[in-house]
C-alpha cells in the first residue's frame, strides 16, 4: 500500500492503489474534481482492480460507460467479474459502485504477448517540451492565479483556450510528464495512462467553441486501446481531435505517443458538450 505524502504523485498513487476487500472486490476513494468524481480516476481504479485478478497478461482494450455522476471524496467499491480466461485473452468486467449503486461499468480485455503485424503512422511533428512554456509561465503571462500543484507537468503545443485560427487544424496537442517518478509497478503506470486518457478530452472541442460549461457537460462513454505495454517515465505526447458533434454530443479521438514517437494508446470518447454562457 502506498502512503500518501505532500507529493502530488504520491497522493494520486494512493487513490489508484486500490485495496482488496474480499474475493475479487476492492475499495478506494475518489478525489474532488470541482464537485464530482473524475471519470478518468474511476476507470483507472477499475483497471487496477481487474489487473490484480489477471496475472501474466497486459491490457489491450477497455470500454466504459459512465452511468451516474460519482461523488467526490467518497468511498468506491469495485466488484470484478471474471468473464473469461482463455489461452491468450482474458476478459474482466468491473462494476464501480458508490452507495450500492453502479456509477460506472467497465469491460477490460487482457492478452499475452504474441507475434504478428506491427505498424503505425508517424507521430505529428511538434516542438519538444523543453521549448514550450510551463503551466505556471502561461498563468503568469495571462495574469491568472498561480495553478495548484499538479502531479504532471503540462506543456501545451496548442493551448485549448486559444481559438482556432483560419486554416489551422482543429486539434489539441500537449506534452505531459510526471513531476516525480511513479512507483516501480507496471500496473500503476498503466492506470496512470488510463487516468490521463480522460484528462482534457474536450480540449479540441473547446478550440472550436470556447470554454465548456463544466456543470452541464459530462463524459458518456470511454474506449481505450493499448497497443503495447508502457511505462510513464518521461514525456508523452497527447494528440486530440474531434471531427464530429451532433445533438450536443462531441466525439473525440486521442493518440498517445512516447517521447521517441511510438504510439502507446488510442482513445475514443463521447461527451455532452455545453458551451459556457
Amino acid at each position: 500500500m502506498i502512503r500518501s505524502t505532500d507529493d502530488p504523485i504520491a497522493r494520486l498513487m494512493t487513490r489508484l492503489d486500490v485495496q482488496p476487500d474480499g474475493d475479487d472486490v476492492f475499495v478506494a476513494r475518489t478525489e474532488d474534481d470541482e464537485g464530482r468524481a473524475f471519470g478518468g480516476e474511476l476507470i483507472a481504479q477499475a483497471t487496477v482492480a481487474a489487473g490484480r485478478t489477471c496475472e501474466e497478461r497486459s491490457l489491450h482494450s477497455l470500454h466504459a460507460y459512465f452511468l451516474r455522476p460519482g461523488k467526490p471524496n467518497a468511498p468506491v467499491r469495485l466488484r470484478v467479474e471474471r468473464m473469461r480466461d482463455g489461452r491468450t485473452f482474458a476478459s474482466r468486467r468491473v462494476y464501480v459502485e458508490q452507495e450500492d449503486r453502479t456509477i460506472c461499468d467497465v469491460t477490460l480485455s487482457f492478452s499475452r504477448p504474441s507475434s504478428g503485424i506491427n505498424y503505425q503512422e508517424p507521430m505529428p511533428i511538434v516542438p519538444p517540451p523543453e521549448e514550450l512554456a510551463t503551466s505556471e509561465e502561461l498563468a503568469r503571462a495571462a495574469g491568472w492565479p498561480e495553478p495548484p500543484s499538479m502531479p504532471f507537468d503540462w506543456r501545451h503545443v496548442d493551448p485549448p483556450w486559444e481559438p482556432l485560427q483560419p486554416g489551422e487544424k482543429p486539434w489539441w496537442r500537449v506534452w505531459m510528464a510526471p513531476r516525480s517518478p511513479l512507483p516501480d509497478d507496471d500496473l500503476l503506470h498503466l492506470a496512470t495512462i488510463v487516468y490521463y486518457s480522460d484528462a482534457g478530452s474536450l480540449g479540441a472541442v473547446e478550440r472550436r467553441f470556447g470554454e465548456f460549461d463544466w456543470q452541464h457537460s459530462a463524459s458518456l462513454d470511454h474506449a481505450l486501446w493499448m497497443h503495447r505495454p508502457a511505462r510513464w517515465d518521461g514525456w508523452m505526447l497527447m494528440v486530440t481531435e474531434s471531427h464530429i458533434g451532433s445533438d450536443g454530443r462531441a466525439l473525440t479521438h486521442r493518440r498517445m505517443y512516447s517521447r521517441d514517437g511510438v504510439q502507446i494508446a488510442t482513445v475514443a470518447q463521447e461527451a455532452i458538450f455545453r458551451p459556457k454562457a
